[in-house]
């Protein structure tokens, strides 16, 4: 968006009047006003009449048990070190790191051990065979996770999957535990040790076949687990959510198929790996959402929405998705890019899931169907309520008015039924379950319920950049397409000179080309750059031709009417900086990213230095060459690095200063000063960058930038927990070339 200077001396009177007459800047820091948009009512939600069972954490053992067929052998490299790998490490991706991320770091897996193979004898290929097989041959000793010492080892105690070397790509798990109990000695080859007694083991075992897809592997745990329910079958196909959900089709592509995608916002908040927000479908609002696959701040969490009237057991959550497979990856060569653990939804955008609860908390039935059979026709006797459709595929009977199926199944006809977990899409419902992902280009989307009843609620997407870090969100109850109107709650800080970054907290809309910052005041307006936007905080750079004076802060529409209320902000007098010197005197401030140890390298090496594991992010802007004298009105920016915590940054913090110690705690070693830049308090103005830090506690990692995306204050926080840490000071703009 470029810099505009308007004199609108009609337009900005008649806002300036408009505000006045309204009160509008008495409510700037005040409270919202009532009936508008009311705050998300996440805090202290009881979501167990959502479909919340039980918190599931900590580590789960799993025994892997390897069993070929009485007429088949594992082909050569399925090995007990080729699954080990697999699902355990090192390296990635690894069943064991996958539930850690779809539980945003709540549970994972730990290896109990890998045994066999054994045989299946003729006519019993029972997986209860092979956990018998296991304990007769005393080369696992369950008595080691009989936690509770109650004589019995369970499926909360230890997982059990056995691998057949059978041709195919399926899984299976039984739906209830089976017992087998033991009096001979169990026996633990690794500790050369026995323990005689009575053992009983309630095991509900996973199968695959040996070149099962990883995601196949993950669905079949997730059923012995915590009870994932199927939601791929139909009568139309056995595809449903395919993408979108590990509880979705999982049998993809060829033998060892690596796609990765997550598992869907119901499964995760019935075991308490999300606590989505929630939000009623009578108020407006909008919201920023993050991707699954770092895990959510609390700020962007997914979506539920209800109605309050209507009861729990139907609803909506909508969460955000990015697909971040690159075109020529492999998706089965193990050495291919690992792009994380849901780089394979169908496309970048917003999923909305319609959930309907039936007993228990669970996912109902959705009611039956009957199909045509293998004639190609109908042959029921359809009864007067019933109703004869089509969804494109075939013809279909579907229950009628009175909310049953009242037709009588005869022939070879087909009763259908899908799971009460479904991706919304805008033929709904005869095209529940597809692939569709939401953007801006979709305009607003019209919520219904499945029985064809408008929830009142329109929902729009706002627009994305190619590879974007979150999406945004806006609802309207009213049951027409109208934006929410903003309100800006405080602006910070109050005063800066040109070229400085105005932060605006509140309530927004999704970004629209036609609403705009501006600073307004009785001699004329300017518009205000853009340098970020989400749902509840903009910020925008005053532009160098603003004079020093009083304004109002604040949005209007492309047309000039004001768009939101305003809040007092004053442009003061420039200060200078010393001009920077040439080209010769500097060097590039490159920012490197590690993925297996998740750590920002930033460094003055140029952008075609190789490092293994590590991939150039983007140039951050010029520093001055730290083997020449500092120039004046600089300072050094230091380089500290860990190789205990894999953790290297840069700062102009004085307390990280090397003085007499070139040590700290934590193994931070000095490195040295890789340049100098301008200090914090120096004024903006064009030719310089603002670089910002920001630190990660759980992933040990510090760094600085200049994108605008990540322009902050203290207070910030971004996903997965990095939190803004200080203005570092200012570098130098230029390209790579400079």
């Amino acid at each position: 968006m470029q810099e505009v200077y308007a004199m609108r001396m009609y337009s900005v009177l008649g806002i300036l009047t408009l505000i006045a007459a309204t009160g509008l800047v008495s409510e700037a820091i005040g409270a919202p006003a009532p009936g508008r948009v009311r705050p998300s009512e996440q805090a202290g939600v009881d979501l167990q009449p959502f479909g919340l069972r039980r918190t599931l954490r900590g580590t789960r053992p799993l025994l892997v048990i390897l069993m070929q067929l009485p007429d088949s052998e594992f082909p050569e490299g399925y090995d007990g070190a080729f699954y080990d790998r697999l699902l355990f490490g090192p390296g990635g991706p690894t069943v064991k790191g996958y539930y850690r991320s779809t539980s945003n770091g709540l549970f994972t897996l730990s290896r109990a051990g890998i045994v066999g193979p054994f045989r299946f004898r003729p006519g019993n290929v029972d997986r209860m065979e092979a956990v018998r097989q296991v304990a007769r041959s005393g080369t696992f000793d369950f008595h080691r996770y009989d936690a509770n010492r109650d004589g019995k080892v369970t499926p909360a105690e230890l997982a059990v999957l056995v691998v057949a070397a059978n041709p195919g790509t399926g899984g299976q798990t039984d739906g209830g535990t089976r017992n087998t109990r033991y009096v001979f000695p169990m026996c633990s080859t690794a500790e050369g040790t026995c323990r005689a007694g009575e053992i009983e083991v309630r095991a509900r075992p996973s199968g695959v076949d040996h070149a099962a897809s990883f995601l196949t592997i993950a669905h079949e745990l997730g059923h012995q687990m915590y009870d994932m329910i199927d939601i791929y079958h139909s009568g139309r196909s056995r595809s449903n959510n395919q993408g979108l959900s590990l509880a979705g089709a999982t049998m993809i592509g060829g033998n060892d198929n690596r796609e990765m995608f997550h598992l869907d916002p119901w499964h995760k908040l019935s075991v308490g790996w999300l606590q989505p927000r929630t939000e009623s479908l009578k108020s407006s609002g909008s919201a920023t959402i993050g991707p699954p696959d770092v895990g959510y701040p609390s700020s962007q969490r997914p979506i539920l929405f209800h109605d309050p009237d209507r009861g729990p057991n139907e609803f909506f959550l909508v969460e955000f998705r990015r697909r971040t497979r690159q075109s020529g990856d492999s998706r089965s060569d193990p050495g291919s890019p690992f792009r994380g653990y849901d780089s394979d939804v169908p496309r970048t955008g917003v999923v909305i899931w319609y959930v309907k609860l039936g007993s228990g908390r669970r996912p109902a039935n959705l009611p039956v169907r009957i199909r045509p059979g293998d004639n190609g026709r109908i042959d029921s006797r359809v009864r007067p309520d019933d109703v004869v459709g089509s969804d494109g595929i075939g013809d279909f009977v579907a229950w009628g008015a009175n909310g049953r199926l009242d037709t009588e199944k005869s022939g070879d006809d087909k009763h259908d039924q899908d799971a009460g977990i479904l991706a919304y899409a805008p033929d709904w419902p005869a095209r529940n379950g597809s692939q569709r992902i939401y953007s801006a280009s979709d305009g607003w989307i019209r919520l219904s319920w499945l029985d064809g009843t408008d929830t009142g609620t329109r929902i729009r997407i706002g627009p994305m950049s190619s590879t974007p870090s979150t999406a945004s969100v806006e609802w309207n109850t009213r049951g027409r397409a109208v934006a929410i109107r903003s309100r800006i709650r405080e602006i910070s800080p109050t005063a800066a000179s040109n070229g400085g970054i105005i932060f605006a907290d509140g309530t927004f809309p999704v970004q629209q080309d036609s609403l705009q910052a501006t600073l307004v005041n009785f001699l004329g307006q300017h518009e205000l750059p853009i340098a970020t936007w989400t749902q509840n905080r903009i910020s925008a750079r005053v532009p160098e031709s603003v004079t020093p004076e009083n304004y109002l802060f604040m949005l209007q529409s492309g047309a000039g009417v004001a768009a939101s209320n305003g809040v007092f902000y004053r442009v003061t007098e420039p200060t200078t900086a010393p001009p920077p010197t040439s080209s010769a005197s500097t060097l590039p401030l490159n920012r490197w990213w590690d993925e297996a140890n998740t750590e920002n390298f930033t460094t003055i090496l140029p952008a075609d230095a190789s490092f293994d594991f590590y991939r150039r992010v983007r140039l951050e802007g010029w520093v001055f060459t730290p083997n020449m004298p500092k120039p004046r009105g600089t300072i050094p920016l230091y380089h500290w690095r860990s190789l205990s915590r894999k953790d290297s940054f840069v700062t102009t913090d004085p307390a990280w200063a090397p003085g007499t110690s070139r040590e700290r705690s934590g193994g931070y070693r000095f490195r040295g000063v890789v340049g100098y830049i301008y200090p914090p308090t120096t004024t903006a103005r064009a030719g310089i960058r603002p670089l910002y830090g920001w630190e990660s506690p759980s992933r040990t990692d510090r760094f600085v930038t200049t994108d605008p995306g990540w322009a902050g204050r203290v207070g910030d926080r971004r996903s997965p927990d990095y939190q803004f840490v200080r203005v570092e000071g200012y570098v130098l703009a230029g390209s790579d070339s400079r």
